[in-house]
């Protein structure tokens, strides 16, 4: 005699192995679809980088101006962080010396200008290393920048140097060097208008007391960076 339950049991699972084996079927069919995107996105974007990177090269040529060059480098820098961190500190090294091997001897104008770069290339070694977990590797970097910053005057590249050093020694526990350095990139950033980098500065501000528990001074430089942000339309910035 035909047991029933048995057939309905083998129907059911024979339903239930078909419904599996088309789900697995429509994920495989997926994953190739975002395997051949992915694919096809890196192609574009390594195209994009080396067609940056070529045309940052041609500026470093020994046929430029050793401002072009030097500045050549910063922005090759620049990009390199974003795309391939251990090749960065290098790039910086040759923007130093080329700065040291002609700034002395230049005239004003272009001899700023070099400080300028290798100031921004001592900064961005500094990062990198910060990045690597070598904060204190990191400090003698961002001084130097530092010094050269407030030699020729950027107020915008003090300011850099200072945050970084702030986070190094929040980093390190040493919170009221942190407050201190945070508060004097601020003002110098509310003084010629760098809305976005003050919102940075009253953010990491707000993290300090808030870790401190101090939580009425964490809400206040919470809600003044946030009230920035929304005015410049910061919307990365906004999510932070």
């Amino acid at each position: 005699m035909l047991n029933r339950n048995k057939v309905r049991s083998s129907y059911v699972e024979d339903k239930l192995a078909k419904t599996m084996y088309n789900f697995l079927i429509s994920c495989f069919r997926l994953w190739i679809v975002l395997a051949a995107i992915i694919v096809l996105l890196a192609t574009h974007v390594s195209a994009q980088d080396s067609g940056a990177i070529d045309s940052l090269n041609q500026l470093t040529g020994s046929d430029q101006h050793d401002t072009i060059r030097a500045k050549a480098y910063v922005d090759l820098s620049e990009y390199l962080s974003e795309v391939s961190l251990d090749t960065v500190i290098p790039v910086c090294l040759k923007c130093v010396e080329i700065a040291d091997g002609d700034s002395a001897n230049a005239n004003p104008k272009v001899r700023r200008s070099l400080l300028w770069s290798k100031a921004f290339c001592l900064n961005n070694i500094g990062v990198v290393l910060q990045h690597k977990g070598k904060f204190v590797e990191a400090i003698p970097y961002h001084e130097r920048s530092l010094r050269i910053m407030e030699a020729i005057r950027d107020t915008e590249g003090i300011a850099l140097n200072l945050n970084n050093l702030a986070y190094i020694s929040n980093t390190h526990g040493d919170v009221p060097l942190a407050i201190k350095s945070y508060g004097r990139a601020l003002q110098m950033q509310e003084g010629i208008g760098d809305q976005r980098g003050a919102a940075r500065s009253l953010n990491s501000l707000g993290f300090i007391f808030f870790y401190q528990s101090d939580f009425d001074k964490a809400l206040d430089y919470f809600s003044r960076a946030l009230k920035i942000r929304l005015e410049i339309g910061d919307s990365t910035g906004i999510a932070t």
